[in-house]
């Protein structure tokens, strides 16, 4: 399942995502999206993982938690 983590601070990484996120499941990959032009990040990105069910349990967990100074939001991504 592929999920859509955003109003990330502009220094959030991939590797917090995948820390954070590995907590409940395996994770295949994670993106923080940055502009191509400007090189700063769009204050969003993706968090792939395997398991539906482990997944759904971390969106579900993980909504409004603090990272880095800033309140998460996490929906499933389309």
């Amino acid at each position: 399942m592929n999920l859509r983590v955003s109003n990330l601070m502009s220094h959030t990484t991939a590797a917090v995502l995948q820390k954070i996120f590995s907590t409940y499941g395996r994770v295949i990959s994670c993106k923080v999206i940055f502009n191509n032009v400007t090189g700063h990040s769009c204050g969003y990105g993706f968090v792939e993982m395997l398991q539906e069910a482990e997944a759904s349990r971390a969106m579900q967990e993980l909504e409004g938690m603090n990272i880095n100074g800033r309140y998460i939001a996490v929906s499933v991504a389309r």
